[in-house]
């Protein structure tokens, strides 16, 4: 495809349950060349708002903030991503597609098999209106389940995104989506998702990143 852009989809910082600030995550993903930046922290756009004003702060061309928010539904965790943060967001999920359809976001399935995380699972099957796209592929989930996900992405048809789901900055672009958008804007991006101009890349975080996840994890339990 043509134009294709990288796209980290699923991130977060200390705005949620992150070791990074905004600040940190934004420079790493600039210095690893990433061209849009979703930052999703858990049920709140606090993370993606401070990373938006990183940005400007440090007068970087990229990466280009998507404004997002993990949000933690009845039924299991929904990536939400927005031309600009939402004001009200449910925590049901049929509302809270009203509310995604109402304003110009797209609902994403994070990690939809992850036995270790709330989990939507076949509520994609169940409804498959409610999402605009699936993670089909997880850098912090078992690779048998981030297949499962991949197989039933296909077999409803709809558009697949891969994210690192990082935790730490070492993790940032471990797993990353290309995406086909007609120019570096919010809202092109958000429509090449829709339509499916997306290629998932697999990948893992290193060894380095995993050790400094697994005593960042330590580290929140203490």
């Amino acid at each position: 495809m043509d134009g294709e852009m990288i796209a980290e989809m699923h991130c977060h910082t200390t705005s949620s349950d992150g070791r990074d600030s905004p600040e940190t995550v934004v420079l790493e993903a600039y210095k690893k060349g990433l061209d849009f930046l979703a930052v999703t922290d858990h049920n709140t756009f606090r993370g993606s708002i401070l990373a938006d004003k990183a940005v400007k702060l440090h007068g970087l061309n990229k990466p280009i903030i998507v404004f997002g928010n993990e949000v933690r539904t009845t039924r299991g965790d929904i990536l939400v991503l927005c031309d600009k943060p939402l004001q009200n967001v449910s925590k049901d999920p049929w509302e809270l597609r009203e509310e995604v359809l109402g304003n110009n976001c797209i609902m994403i399935a994070a990690h939809p098999y992850s036995p270790y995380e709330p989990a939507v699972g076949d509520l994609i099957r169940e409804d498959p209106r409610l999402f605009d796209a699936i993670e089909v592929w997880n850098a912090t989930n078992l690779p048998y389940l981030n297949r499962k996900a991949w197989k039933v992405a296909r077999e409803l048809g709809k558009p697949g995104t891969a994210g690192s789901d990082a935790h730490v900055k070492e993790e940032i672009g471990s797993a990353v989506t290309l995406v086909d958008a007609n120019d570096n804007s919010i809202e092109s991006f958000l429509e090449a998702v829709r339509k499916g101009n997306t290629t998932p890349i697999k990948g893992l975080p290193g060894f380095k990143a995993i050790l400094v996840h697994i005593a960042w994890g330590i580290k929140r339990k203490l």
